[in-house]
């Protein structure tokens, strides 16, 4: 994404992680207005671990998703930032996150792009898909 600066096959950085992870809470903040999500959550109480991963990490990881979006139709950046704490990011990159995320949210023109992102990607999957 060139608005973002970041060249498609740059290294995988610490700051490249936080601006991927900004612009996908800018997607999904989006996303959750679009969509009711709650008829859907009760689904992640299901819980399934095909590749042997400890069960109880995928219950509280699902449970961490319900708390986030229950109940809701707007979702903050505050809620996020707080979801990184619950997924065990630490309190430094929770905050650059959520700084980035704040910064890119005042570029109108990013956001829109970054919005679009994910009709794009619907539009690619039907070509293949079909």
């Amino acid at each position: 994404m060139p608005e973002l600066n970041i060249h498609p096959k740059a290294k995988w950085t610490k700051e490249i992680w936080i601006i991927a992870t900004a612009t996908k809470i800018i997607q999904d903040i989006k996303d959750v207005q679009c969509f009711n999500l709650q008829k859907y959550l009760k689904c992640l109480e299901y819980a399934d671990n095909p590749n042997n991963e400890d069960i109880n990490d995928i219950k509280k990881y699902n449970q961490i998703i319900i708390d986030l979006y229950k109940n809701k139709r707007i979702i903050l950046v505050e809620d996020y930032y707080q979801m990184c704490f619950a997924l065990g990011i630490n309190k430094k990159i929770g905050l650059k996150v959520k700084k980035k995320t704040e910064e890119i949210l005042k570029n109108k023109e990013l956001v829109k792009v970054i919005e679009s992102i994910y009709g794009e990607m619907l539009k690619s999957y039907s070509k293949v898909l079909i």
